[in-house]
């Protein structure tokens, strides 16, 4: 039998309340849309998760990410992290970088996306250019049989 639910991530500046930015950028980088960082900043990440599932752990890049419940009812839960981006270097012009993200949900498997982005110094103008990024939009189906989350949708919101 088939769980269906989705995970929103929301990425925003802490000291500046801000949220991330993105572009689109066509196909020709891989995806057509991409997210703009900034290199050397301290990021807040938002996972909200509908239905209620519970996360054991998420990675950026390899490096695990410290959870922490912000909130939590009968259809939901809302974790947030802080993510560090001092180990990213800034991307070149016309090149892209995937960044990998996995999010393991307890009893359920692993959702593995990877989410193409641009990082840029601080207080470059183009950290701004484009859209703001309220959050990305995963709707996710769990088989029994697996150990994976498949990703049916991605929407940037």
């Amino acid at each position: 039998m088939a769980q269906n639910f989705k995970i929103s991530v929301g990425i925003r500046h802490p000291s500046t309340e801000r949220e991330a930015h993105y572009k689109e950028d066509g196909l020709r980088f891989g995806t057509q849309k991409t997210v703009k960082l900034c290199v050397q900043t301290v990021y807040e990440l938002q996972f909200r998760i509908k239905p209620h599932r519970e996360l054991t752990n998420v990675q950026v890049d390899g490096v695990d990410l410290a959870l922490k419940e912000a909130s939590k009812s009968e259809d939901q839960i809302v974790y947030t992290a802080d993510w560090d981006t001092q180990y990213s270097s800034v991307t070149k012009k016309a090149n892209r970088y995937s960044m990998l993200v996995l999010i393991n949900i307890k009893d359920l498997g692993t959702m593995k996306t990877t989410i193409q982005s641009k990082f840029y110094n601080p207080g470059d103008s183009h950290l701004t250019w484009g859209s703001r990024l309220n959050n990305l939009e995963y709707d996710c189906k769990v088989n029994e049989d697996r150990a994976y989350v498949d990703i049916v949708k991605e929407t940037f919101r």
